[in-house]
């Protein structure tokens, strides 16, 4: 009996087989016991599908490349540097918060402020201004520019994202697909990562509040 692999058909089938159950294994099993009907806050869609446009801002600016936007501290990290009997509660992050919200845009290098704690101390007034702002390292003015200067909002491709995420799970509705035309097209593109920036802002608010016991 020929091993399999001095047999080319079998050598194929096994390696189809066997990146099949790869991919199964690492890209689909891990969300298929995901909850996403909590009570936390933090599971909830946003508000706002204009959070999620600024979503797409913020990656496409590559805002994640220089920021962090930890919510949280990690959980070791709490455990190690806190009383933990006498000040903090120790609620660590899960994949069920950030599903609603993809590509991954946390950042893993703090070359700046991280945003989610530097927005919950701003106004949507403050965070415009300083987005615009032409005496900071980075000036983003053209992001408020309207869609006649070339800022498009793309309602029509965020409408499908959300389609697509609806058809994987995620539980947006069919209202919140068709909002998307009208708070969009009133919007620009910085309008959106001051949106985003503010819902990160309050996020971090929201956590501190639960995090301290005293």
């Amino acid at each position: 009996m020929k091993s399999i692999f001095e047999n080319p058909i079998k050598l194929v089938g096994a390696t189809i087989v066997l990146s099949v159950a790869s991919f199964a294994a690492v890209a689909v099993l891990p969300f298929c016991g995901l909850d996403l009907h909590g009570a936390h806050a933090h599971t909830q869609a946003p508000e706002d599908p204009l959070v999620l446009k600024g979503h797409e801002v913020y990656y496409e600016a590559g805002c994640q490349s220089c920021h962090t936007q930890n919510i949280r501290p990690f959980k070791a990290e709490v455990v190690r540097f806190t009383n933990v009997e006498k000040y903090a509660n120790t609620y660590s992050a899960d994949a069920k918060e950030l599903v609603f919200f993809t590509p991954s845009v946390m950042g893993s290098r703090r070359i700046g402020p991280d945003l989610a704690a530097a927005a919950s101390k701003y106004t949507k007034e403050g965070l415009t201004e300083l987005l615009q702002s032409k005496e900071g390292l980075h000036s983003f003015t053209h992001l408020f520019a309207g869609e006649e200067a070339g800022g498009s909002m793309q309602p029509l491709r965020m409408s499908w994202k959300i389609r697509w995420m609806m058809n994987a799970g995620i539980p947006f509705s069919d209202p919140y697909q068709r909002g998307v035309f009208d708070r969009l097209d009133e919007s620009t593109r910085g309008d959106a990562l001051v949106a985003y920036l503010l819902f990160l802002g309050k996020r971090n608010l929201s956590y501190e509040s639960q995090f301290y016991k005293q």
